[in-house]
């Protein structure tokens, strides 16, 4: 497991690998009395990857690196409760954001907010 920490260096989120396969799952909790629950699956050798990469700064939604439905990965806002991308915060089409989530390449450099999400 990988885990992200809340502000009181609580887990929340936690990165799983599917044993004996390629596929992954992204497991969320809304507080750190709560149990863990499966959020998303994806398979690494498949377009869909959601790796996590903070929380946002009420603790309810993650930003992610994820090239779900385009080719490139982009930097979004995941909402563990609808199990959906809301909000882009950047992607292009010729570059991964945060590829070193995936082991190299070439990456785009990208600044943001977490508190404005800007």
């Amino acid at each position: 497991y990988d885990y992200l920490l809340d502000d009181d260096a609580q887990p929340r989120v936690a990165l799983a690998a599917v044993r004996g396969s390629t596929q992954r799952t992204l497991h969320f909790r809304p507080d750190a009395k709560a149990p863990f629950r499966e959020v998303a699956r994806f398979d690494l050798a498949k377009p869909g990857a959601i790796f996590p990469v903070d929380l946002t700064a009420d603790s309810r939604r993650i930003f992610v690196a994820t090239n779900r439905d385009r080719d490139t990965m982009s930097l979004a806002v995941f909402d563990p409760e609808s199990g959906k991308i809301t909000k882009t915060l950047f992607a292009d089409a010729r570059f991964d954001a945060r590829l070193d989530a995936l082991g190299g390449g070439s990456a785009a450099t990208v600044t943001f907010d977490g508190d404005t999400e800007e």
